[in-house]
């Protein structure tokens, strides 16, 4: 999955910045995205710096290459602010309280997954409880298996594949009722 938003407190984001645009990109990944991709990332990361973001990168972009970025002080009037980037740009909003938290994540028109990390089990609970997405994973990233449901909901789907719950997908059920 493609992360896209990250939610944090001010003092949290604002160590963020640079460090999180040196490592979205890993050791090993290639330089390029393939096709357009590129092109489209870099017109949604153009279209929210003018709508007022602030992108902190380093690197140049050369033809599909793109830079890993961070996105700060993305308005909710942007249309930036409820898009998906698929690139190497992270969107990272300042909140003030977990319910803000909360509401900015909800506030998205894709559901696919969420992390929550915390050091806090009650807090990692109630949180993931309220978070709108098919998936929510705590303190792990990649932690999904062919034995877990995978899904979304909002626009990013409707059902699961993978798990139990998955198979049931394929299963044409029939009800048979006598009187």
């Amino acid at each position: 999955m493609q992360m896209s938003r990250a939610v944090g407190h001010p003092q949290l984001v604002a160590v963020l910045g640079l460090p999180l645009a040196r490592v979205v990109r890993r050791p090993g990944e290639p330089d390029a995205l393939p096709g357009r991709h590129g092109h489209g990332v870099a017109a949604q990361v153009d279209r929210a710096v003018t709508d007022g973001a602030v992108l902190v990168s380093e690197g140049e972009r050369n033809g599909a290459f793109f830079p890993p970025g961070v996105l700060t002080n993305v308005a909710t009037s942007s249309p930036s602010y409820k898009e998906e980037l698929f690139g190497p740009v992270a969107t990272v909003y300042k909140v003030d309280s977990e319910d803000e938290a909360v509401e900015l994540a909800n506030d998205t028109p894709f559901g696919l997954g969420s992390y929550v990390f915390t050091t806090d089990l009650a807090q990692a609970e109630r949180v993931a409880d309220k978070i709108d997405a098919g998936m929510v994973f705590v303190n792990v990233v990649g932690a999904d298996g062919v034995e877990l449901p995978f899904g979304g909901i909002k626009r990013s789907g409707f059902g699961r594949e993978l798990g139990s719950f998955g198979i049931d997908e394929f299963v044409n059920k029939k009800l048979l009722r006598f009187g």
